[in-house]
Formats: structure tokens, C-alpha cells, sequence
């Protein structure tokens, strides 16, 4: 605990020795609702959440890449990445960039358009601050049909200008290919996608496949890596998934493609290796209801959520059509457009106890010094409104290795509030500073609460 973040959150038992009387519980988003829509020509009847979302460099802002999808089976404009930017990650403009024209010789805000190129899956753009080229700071790679079938890779200055690789960096993937960028592993660029042939042939659904790199260009075989299991509906497919690094772990968002009635969820993962993934088995970003602009397909930007304040903001495409919904010249939605939804930063997954006490019990490790300071919400977490319920309650307990309990470490009790940092106080006024280099474990106890992570102020 603690080596690698000064946050220890509970996505899965890495941390925890043991856990009486709680449940893992997973948190969902709440939708602001259409931040950006189509309504330029070249946008036709959907945008798609392709590209990223990212904080502008300034700092004074946030910029966004997105493609469109011509639905209309004639159109000459079948996808291309376009650009806007926004003040607040909420209302969005788009720049006319003067690089592309449309038909009458309007401007438009499209960055990426190679002559001859029919973008036919997901792109994903990255800004790598540490990349010395300063012409390859911004990345993107995306499933295209240009040169053959495949995927192709993108560099540019600014993430407006961009050359655009002619040959393909690999053949052997499909489309909803996302790319995952963590310096920290030996090769540091990872894609999810998926492989038709296998889909059909062998796993007869489709799965998730993984691949990686060391520069963009050289990429291993893919494996498989996630498919539906037993415990999963017979008619569970994984149409892809995009993931990114969250605190001391890599987080996932597979989209669930339900065959019957033909719709898209998505479900939250986890990992520490990009390679075994823990499943939450929750939807994590629902439909909207029936008639609703993203009643049929949610679909989150192949990109980490944007941190705006104490929020976390995942910007995904919503659609009103799935696959076998042909309507009158369209093909395969009916209409697509961004949406946003947030969440407070920290909460997506909790350690819940009810009416009855329950513990959670570290596994034993070397305080690094600092305080202690929680997430926890005591503000009757299950059942909020249930006036015959009565507020929750935590409190923390030091011991040592040998179950014995550190004397002066038994905390003060929160009760009935919600806290983001809570920093308890301890017997004598003690301070955990004082237990800098020595092994020790917490015990949180938990009533009508839920914890959802650990903080050491002493580890950056």
C-alpha cells in the first residue's frame, strides 16, 4: 500500500487482508446530458466520440477530437476527424480552421482528411508530453481503409496539422481499436481491439484482443484478452474498450454489445498489468430511457475522463439507433451526438456496509508518514431517505502486525456527513506521523457507510 500513490482505492482485494459484513459497490456517473451535436454538413446525422478529450496545454481550457459518420449511403464524406474546443468541457465550439472546405466553400473545423482514406472504426488521439520530436507530440492511430486495410498512424505538432502515415502499422486487427499510452510498462503503447476472422471463426462473438508496441510501429500478435463468460448472458458480446492509468492502476471501459434487443452499455474494469483485467460484471455509463438521444448506444472517447475541479467528467457518444435498425437512407444509427457525464474524482467504486457493523482490514505495510485522511460517506449511503434509518458512522483503528492495537490510534467516529478528505483524530492527540517506518494495519469500521479509498498525505 501506498508505494506507488498516495491513494489506495478498492477495485479489487490488492490492498485488503480482510473484509467483514461489506460489499463492493460500483458508482455511475450522472449524465449532464448533449454537449455537442451534428450540425454541420460534414457532420451529417452523428458525431462520434473517436479521438479524446483533453485539458488544453494553456490550462485554459479543454480541446476535443471527434469523427463524423456519414450515415447517408451516398455520401461523399464518410468520416473525418474534426476538432472543437470549450472553456468550461461543457459548451463547445468549433473553429473554422481554414484547412479543409465543404461543398459552397465553407471552412470547416476538420483537421484530418487524407484523400482516399475511409476511417471505418475508432481513432484515438494522444498528447505526449515527453516525446523530444516536438513534430510527434500529438499521436493518433486509427483503423482505416487507405493502403489497404488496417491499422495507420498520425503525428502532428499541435493536434491540428497532421501527417498521416501511407502504409499501415499493422493488418492483423479490426475495428474499435483504442490506443492506451503507459510509459511505464517496457512497451509502452497498448491497443484493444478486435480480429473478425477469430470473432467468427473460433470465439463465434466478439472479444477483446490486445497488442503492444514500442514505437507505434512495430506491434506484437494479438491476444486474446476479455470475452463473456458463463456468468455472462448467452447473448453478452464485447463490441471494445478503451482504458487508462488511474492513480497506482489502468481502468477499462468495455462496451457491451446486448444482441437481443440489440443495444450498448458499458462495464468498468481494472488492472495493474494491461493484461488480467478484474470485471466489475454493473453497468457503469447506462442507456438513456426510451426515445431518449443516447436510448440505443453509449459509447465513452477512447480517452481517460477529463479532471475538471473535484469532478470526473467521460465525455461518450450516445445514439437513438443500433445495428439492425435500418432506417429510410441511413445506415446503421440514426442520429449521434457527444454527451458528458460526471462523477465526484475517487468515487467510482466503495466498500459498503449496512445497518450492521462491518470492517474492512488492511494488509500489513510501512506507514510512509504524513496523516491519514479518508473518502467515506456517512450520510446513510444505502438507503438516503429512509427516515427510518438512522445516519452512518466510521471510524478507524490502528493495529500492528500481530492484530494488536497500536495504543492512542483509535479515531473519533464520523457520523451522518460525506467526506472527500476526512482526517481523523486520535486519541491524546497522536499523530500518524509519528508512526513514520513502522508496519502497521488499519482497520475501518463501517455502519450504514461506504469507503471508497485510503489518502497518506506524505506520498506524492
Amino acid at each position: 500500500m501506498f508505494a506507488a500513490s498516495d491513494t489506495v482505492l478498492f477495485f479489487d482485494d490488492d490492498a485488503i487482508a480482510r473484509a467483514v459484513r461489506l460489499s463492493r459497490v460500483f458508482e455511475q456517473p450522472t449524465k449532464y446530458g448533449e454537449v455537442l451535436g451534428p450540425d454541420r454538413p460534414w457532420e451529417h446525422e452523428c458525431v462520434c466520440a473517436n479521438g479524446c478529450v483533453l485539458p488544453a496545454e494553456e490550462g485554459n481550457g479543454y480541446r476535443m477530437w471527434y469523427h463524423t459518420a456519414a450515415l447517408r449511403l451516398r455520401s461523399p464524406w464518410k468520416s473525418v476527424l474534426c476538432y472543437a474546443e470549450s472553456r468550461d468541457g461543457v459548451h463547445w465550439t468549433k473553429p473554422d480552421l481554414g484547412l479543409y472546405k465543404c461543398e459552397g466553400g465553407r471552412g470547416t473545423n476538420i483537421v484530418l482528411m487524407a484523400p482516399g482514406m475511409d476511417w471505418y472504426g475508432t481513432s484515438t488521439v494522444i498528447h505526449d508530453e515527453h516525446e523530444p520530436d516536438s513534430a510527434r507530440r500529438y499521436k493518433c492511430l486509427t483503423c482505416a481503409h487507405f493502403n489497404g486495410t488496417g491499422l495507420y498512424v498520425a503525428f502532428s505538432p499541435d493536434g491540428i496539422h497532421w501527417d498521416v502515415r501511407e502504409e499501415p502499422v499493422t493488418i492483423d486487427v479490426s475495428d474499435r481499436t483504442t490506443l492506451l499510452h503507459a510509459p511505464g510498462l517496457e512497451r509502452p503503447f497498448v491497443a484493444f481491439s478486435r480480429k473478425s476472422e477469430e470473432n467468427n471463426a473460433t470465439f463465434r462473438r466478439r472479444i477483446i484482443w490486445r497488442l503492444d508496441s514500442p514505437d507505434l510501429f512495430h506491434w506484437s500478435k494479438p491476444e486474446p484478452m476479455l470475452e463473456p463468460e458463463l456468468e455472462d448472458s448467452w447473448d453478452l458480446q464485447f463490441y471494445g474498450m478503451h482504458a487508462f492509468k488511474y492513480r497506482d492502476q489502468y481502468l477499462g471501459v468495455v462496451q457491451r454489445l446486448w444482441t437481443t434487443p440489440d443495444v450498448i452499455d458499458t462495464e468498468l474494469v481494472s488492472s495493474h498489468d494491461t493484461v488480467t483485467w478484474n470485471r466489475s460484471r454493473t453497468i457503469f455509463l447506462p442507456r438513456g430511457p426510451e426515445g431518449a438521444w443516447d436510448s440505443r448506444w453509449v459509447c465513452p472517447f477512447p480517452s481517460a475522463p477529463v479532471d475538471i475541479g473535484d469532478t470526473l467528467h467521460f465525455f461518450f457518444e450516445g445514439r437513438n439507433g443500433a445495428h439492425q435498425k435500418v432506417w429510410p437512407g441511413l445506415y446503421p444509427h440514426r442520429r449521434g451526438a457527444i454527451g458528458c457525464a460526471v462523477m465526484p474524482k475517487d468515487r467510482l467504486v466503495a466498500l459498503e456496509a449496512g445497518p450492521v457493523e462491518g470492517y474492512i482490514e488492511t494488509k500489513p505495510f510501512e506507514w510512509p508518514g504524513g496523516a491519514l485522511r479518508l473518502n467515506v460517506n456517512a450520510r446513510i449511503a444505502a438507503g438516503e431517505g429512509d427516515h427510518h434509518i438512522g445516519a452512518g458512522s466510521a471510524w478507524v483503528e490502528v493495529i500492528d502486525d500481530s492484530g494488536t492495537p497500536v495504543p492512542g490510534y483509535l479515531s473519533e467516529t464520523l457520523r451522518g456527513a460525506s467526506e472527500g478528505s476526512w482526517e481523523p483524530r486520535w486519541q491524546d492527540n497522536a499523530s500518524m506521523d509519528a508512526l513514520a517506518g513502522r508496519t502497521i494495519v488499519l482497520r475501518v469500521y463501517l455502519c450504514q457507510a461506504r469507503l471508497y479509498g485510503l489518502h497518506c498525505t506524505a506520498r506524492k
